[in-house]
């Protein structure tokens, strides 16, 4: 078998969001189209079966394969072209694996101290091999990249001698050589003998990466067409769901033509129809508008400023202060099964005529989104640091957000923020602004 280069180849969480009935898949549906691909396969190794059942799992294309198998990239998208079917341009998806040569890690040593004096100590070396997987999808009829993708890997088996305090000199030397020689007789032996329980395993799990991140690129984005609409309870409708590894919250620009007309995210979530909230609409949407995948990892973030009564010095109760800082936010729908919670943390300088200091807060918040405009509620602990000394503590939120599209938003906060000083509670409105950004 050939494997040295295979070329070419809480309240927040309890309280639902709004409108999160289930799917109602009445009405026409909009065809989905999935991608066709045609998968070439270098040989007959398993690790091609495995990328070829992610690829499919995904839901996003659909897998030709041309007949008579060819001998060869080129010739197999040869073969591609004569399979076209007319308004079908598939396209040639090329994999190839490349297992590297043998390596040794330096010695690495790890060392224990006893209790009452002494020590324990390891000596590792490593013998490892490097693979990857290469994939580039072509046009089958012009033979243009269009999209690749890698991913890299390395295996590593430790070879170790232990030894403590009191080993001597000359033991020591003769473990050290002992290690050299079995590192020498392990990369003697080959790849497939060192690494034999593990090879097969990690060129498929790296396979099955390289499918996903495929599936990720452009080429594979989903589109589809608006399927129904229900003002009544602002929602419009896709023929797409769970059977493309739809989640809550993915968002999809509507287009007219070349024109965006709005921007719309998932609210219901079903097995191959679900429903989708407009929050901004530049013009009424209809059926058969198109809806085209907006990439984004549900990652917020941006600056704040705040400003608020702290207390910023020792037996001082409070002081007007300001500050300025940083705010993080993560989508958990990926995990949870819900709409518009999300994980924040925040950090920030403050400053006041009595003192500086700094405070981070994490917690959870939602959104209630009409259209552009969402309520945000939230609720996080908090450790401020200030002359008061270090001050723990929590705030509940209340605020108002501006979405100007899919990428920007404006906002505006007030917190109750209470904190534990000596001798009681210190409790305070405080008010943020800022812009943010999502990714």
């Amino acid at each position: 078998m050939r494997w040295q280069a295979l070329s070419l180849c809480a309240l927040l969480v309890a309280v639902p969001a709004p409108g999160h009935a289930a799917v109602a898949p009445s009405g026409q549906v909009g065809a989905f189209q999935p991608t066709v691909v045609g998968l070439y396969r270098p040989d007959a190794h398993p690790v091609w079966g495995a990328f070829e059942r992610a690829l499919a799992a995904t839901g996003r294309v659909t897998l030709v394969t041309p007949r008579p198998a060819a001998a060869g990239p080129g010739p197999y998208a040869a073969a591609l072209r004569a399979w076209s079917r007319p308004g079908v341009r598939p396209l040639a998806v090329v994999p190839a694996v490349s297992v590297g040569a043998l390596g040794t890690t330096p010695p690495e040593t790890r060392r224990e101290d006893r209790q009452g004096g002494g020590f324990d100590a390891t000596v590792t070396m490593r013998v490892t091999l490097p693979l990857s997987i290469r994939v580039v999808v072509q046009e089958a009829d012009t033979g243009r990249v269009v999209e690749q993708v890698a991913r890299r890997v390395t295996l590593a088996h430790p070879l170790s001698y232990s030894y403590t305090g009191r080993t001597p000199g000359w033991e020591l030397r003769r473990l050290a050589n002992d290690l050299a020689q079995r590192v020498a007789l392990e990369r003697s032996r080959g790849a497939q003998a060192v690494f034999a329980e593990q090879l097969g395993t990690a060129l498929e799990d790296l396979a099955e990466e390289a499918a996903e991140a495929l599936v990720r690129c452009p080429t594979f984005r989903l589109v589809v067409p608006i399927a129904r609409l229900d003002p009544a309870r602002d929602r419009v409708y896709l023929g797409l769901g769970r059977n493309v590894r739809l989640r809550w919250d993915n968002g999809f620009a509507v287009m007219r033509g070349e024109r965006q007309i709005g921007f719309v995210k998932v609210r219901e979530l079903g097995e191959a129809v679900s429903g989708a909230q407009p929050l901004y609409v530049k013009a009424p949407f209809a059926v058969g508008d198109r809806l085209e995948e907006v990439r984004q990892a549900g990652i917020h973030g941006g600056p704040r400023v705040l400003a608020g009564l702290l207390p910023m010095a020792p037996r001082a109760l409070q002081a007007p202060a300001l500050g300025a800082g940083l705010a993080l936010e993560a989508d958990v729908a990926p995990f949870i099964p819900t709409s518009e919670l999300y994980v924040t943390g925040a950090g920030a300088a403050l400053w006041s005529p009595v003192g500086v200091g700094v405070m981070v807060e994490g917690g959870l918040a939602r959104r209630f989104f009409v259209r552009q405009t969402a309520l945000k509620l939230s609720g996080r602990g908090a450790v401020a640091v200030t002359g008061a000394g270090l001050l723990p503590g929590g705030a509940l939120g209340l605020g108002l957000e501006r979405h100007l599209h899919e990428y920007v938003h404006f906002s505006a906060e007030v917190d109750g923020l209470a904190l534990m000083v000596p001798g009681g509670w210190a409790v305070s409105p405080l008010g943020r602004v800022g812009m943010t950004l999502v990714f």
